[in-house]
């Protein structure tokens, strides 16, 4: 077997363990890489899958989910079930024209590795979640509206001289 072929087998190993295995896979076995970086990239993409899903939802649910998760898994260890998740999702997932299933999948991820010690990793990810989450837009200041207006003509009619 070649080394390719092996490498693409672990690969898809460790894409297919449940969170709690491989986060205690990569505690027994810190110097593989692989292992940790499928491990940071699986919760990376859970986090981002639920924030994606909560652009849709109203800024003060975003507000609530974002200091939600914060709070309750930035010590790790954390035994949760899905019901918080799904309550503050509800609007999304009663909606018929809406895919459910990555939110699910997600939900269910990010609360697999919620189980497990936290990662520094991990904890850069929540407290970026929460920041996005909890961020009020920011009301343009006079300079900006005029950039923009200058941006826009310039942009879209480069022809014409201002």
């Amino acid at each position: 077997m070649t080394k390719s072929n092996t490498l693409k087998k672990q690969q898809r190993l460790f894409q297919e363990m449940m969170p709690e295995e491989l986060a205690f896979y990569c505690k027994q076995h810190p110097s593989d890489s692989l292992a940790i970086g499928i491990r940071n990239q699986r919760a990376k993409e859970s986090l981002d899958i639920l924030a994606n899903c909560a652009k849709e939802l109203p800024s003060h649910s975003r507000r609530v989910l974002g200091a939600y998760l914060y709070e309750t898994f930035k010590r790790g260890n954390v035994t949760s079930t899905p019901v918080v998740l799904n309550a503050i999702y509800s609007p999304l997932l009663t909606r018929k024209n809406f895919e459910k299933e990555p939110l699910t999948n997600a939900i269910n991820e990010f609360l697999g590795f919620a189980k497990t010690p936290m990662t520094p990793e991990r904890l850069l990810g929540l407290i970026h979640f929460r920041d996005h989450m909890t961020a009020r837009p920011q009301k343009a200041t006079p300079f900006q509206k005029g950039m923009d207006l200058y941006i826009h003509r310039t942009a879209y009619f480069p022809h014409q001289t201002l």
